[in-house]
């Protein structure tokens, strides 16, 4: 799709004080995005859409690491290759986990735990 533009996205804040959820740092992982002016901004948004369907509504605290393979073997099931389970869940600098995390954590939203 060589020179197609990407829809804008809408930046939402959030209230200080709300829980920090997967669709907050999901949020915040597409907001890096576009102040990034990364170029891929569709890709990200195919991969937390498919995040979301499993992941949507959860609290952070409430996200085990195991669950994040629960979700490999969901979108396995569901006939994804690995490589493309593999950058939607990716621990590896441009992963959406991790852009997330980082993004909240440059927010002041939430702090990694030691």
């Amino acid at each position: 799709m060589r020179g197609r533009k990407n829809p804008p996205l809408e930046i939402i804040p959030v209230p200080d004080g709300a829980p920090l959820t997967f669709d907050t740092m999901a949020q915040a992982y597409l907001e890096d995005y576009v102040l990034q002016r990364y170029r891929t901004l569709t890709a990200a948004r195919a991969r937390v859409e498919h995040l979301r369907e499993f992941f949507g509504g959860w609290a952070a605290k409430a996200m085990p690491p195991d669950s994040v393979r629960s979700y490999q073997l969901h979108r396995r099931k569901q006939g994804a290759e690995s490589a493309t389970v593999n950058r939607e869940t990716s621990a590896g600098a441009g992963g959406p986990a991790t852009s997330a995390s980082s993004a909240a954590c440059r927010a002041r939203r939430w702090t990694a735990p030691r």
